[in-house]
Parts: structure tokens; sequence; C-alpha cells
């Protein structure tokens, strides 16, 4: 959280819980990728998953290249709203007509 407002990091703190483990225990439940436009938000100064191993995991595992934001781990508490602005422009393009 080292780009995280004091303010928001102490307000944020009071919401954590324990993280599930079943991601890191159990397979992934469904045989295939649901048909729906995948994309995957990468934090370019995330100190805990490097910008450069989430590429190369993102290109090999999805296929696609990743849509990057400035922030570290917590982008959506750091920046959110550029966070939010990048989410609707990817609504947006992605949105079924």
């Amino acid at each position: 959280m080292h780009d995280v407002p004091e303010d928001v990091r102490a307000q944020a703190g009071a919401h954590a819980g324990i993280q599930a483990a079943t991601p890191m225990t159990q397979p992934y439940p469904l045989r295939h990728w649901p048909e729906v436009p995948t994309r995957f938000v990468l934090a370019r100064q995330d100190r805990f998953f490097p910008a450069e191993w989430q590429r190369q995991v993102v290109r090999s595992r999805l296929g696609i290249e990743p849509d990057e934001i400035d922030g570290g781990h917590c982008v959506a508490l750091s920046r959110p709203t550029e966070l939010v602005d990048l989410l609707e422009t990817l609504r947006l393009r992605y949105a079924r007509t």
C-alpha cells in the first residue's frame, strides 16, 4: 500500500478480512473460459506482482495484452478515479450492441 494515502489506508484496514484460500488450493471449476470479453488491468508499480511478470502471465494464459495503469498493488485505493476511467473506457469498447 505504498502509494495509498494514509487516511485511506487507515480506513481500509478497518474493513480487511481473511482472504479465501480457495483460489490457491482448488482448480478453476469451469472447463472453458466464459464467452465474454476478457481484459486484465495491470498496475505498473505493483510491488507484490511485478509488472513484467504479470505481462508474461497474461500473455501466456489469457493470450491478450494487459491494459495498464499507474499505481501499486491496491490501485483501487490509490487511484480510484483513474481506475474507474479505465474500466469505463473498456466497458464502452467491449459493450455488446
